[in-house]
């Protein structure tokens, strides 16, 4: 429904206003509602809403539920605005670097989107485990799904590395400077091919330790780690202000990020969390 509202409002086909950028948000929008409608649709037809005794409000269940999932919430904003603050400092560099990377962020959702998929199935996994009481499973659970979820980066960073040209094209347009946005997008593409490969540790991984309770410590070093990734981007970019050098430390932000998720994940600190309340154990 996006794409085809999209396609719509903001070329103005099949009779639709004309809407530009504008378009593009109204689309965005509209499937959203439909979303949220039918996932609304699909828990009342599981009797989601029927249950009386479940729809009244439980302050301390609701209090424990916010002390899990407010540090999640905060790490996932606080990862959209890092990437966002990136774009920002690539773009006072030039249009066609801005427009480049803005377009290789997007060819790179193809990778991303589906891995956070095979992310979040993980972490279903992995909360049934450890609401059964069974931690031991844990490690297994992330291991074959990091196993499955690098074969799928492999194969897209393959991808991004041999055929950047063409996919730059696609959405380069056919502008005065589409061909300095394809060649400059296609440099950015082996940057975005090389830390595919460490991105599936960093999605598949968060979303383990995310699901096993470890928000708040995810929060915190993440909150951390991303401070230093933009004031060292703040620093390039007054010093030697250069596109690789800054995509180059996207590159090494990703990295880090993943190898930080995975020393956590082998220390076993997760394991001290507490996800159900005493009173909820063994019910």
């Amino acid at each position: 429904m996006n794409a085809l509202l999209a396609w719509g409002l903001v070329l103005g086909e099949w009779g639709l206003p004309r809407m530009g950028i504008s378009g593009a948000a109204v689309a965005t929008v509209a499937a959203q509602m439909v979303a949220m409608i039918l996932y609304a649709a699909t828990f009342a037809r599981a009797g989601g809403f029927s249950d009386a005794v479940a729809r009244r409000l439980d302050w301390v269940e609701f209090r424990h539920f916010l002390s899990l999932a407010m540090p999640m919430g905060l790490r996932i904003s606080g990862e959209l605005a890092a990437w966002t603050l990136f774009l920002v400092v690539v773009g006072r560099l030039g249009t066609v670097q801005l427009a480049a990377s803005s377009i290789a962020f997007r060819i790179n959702g193809m990778a991303f989107f589906p891995a956070l998929g095979l992310g979040q199935a993980a972490g279903i996994l992995v909360g049934h485990a450890r609401g059964a009481g069974g931690d031991d499973e844990i490690p297994a659970i992330a291991s074959q799904s990091l196993v499955v979820c690098e074969i799928w980066m492999l194969a897209m960073a393959t991808l991004f590395a041999t055929a950047p040209v063409p996919l730059m094209s696609i959405f380069a347009g056919y502008g005065p400077e589409s061909t300095r946005i394809v060649e400059t997008g296609s440099l950015i593409m082996k940057f975005v091919a090389f830390y595919c490969i460490f991105d599936a540790a960093n999605v598949m991984i968060g979303c383990v330790l995310a699901s096993a309770g470890d928000t708040r410590w995810l929060a915190r070093t993440f909150l951390v780690s991303s401070s230093l990734f933009l004031a060292l981007l703040w620093l390039v970019d007054m010093i030697i202000p250069s596109l690789m050098a800054e995509w180059a430390l996207a590159t090494i932000f990703v990295f880090a990020t993943a190898v930080i998720w995975l020393f956590r994940f082998r220390s076993g600190a997760w394991r001290n969390v507490q996800v159900l309340r005493r009173s909820e154990v063994g019910k």
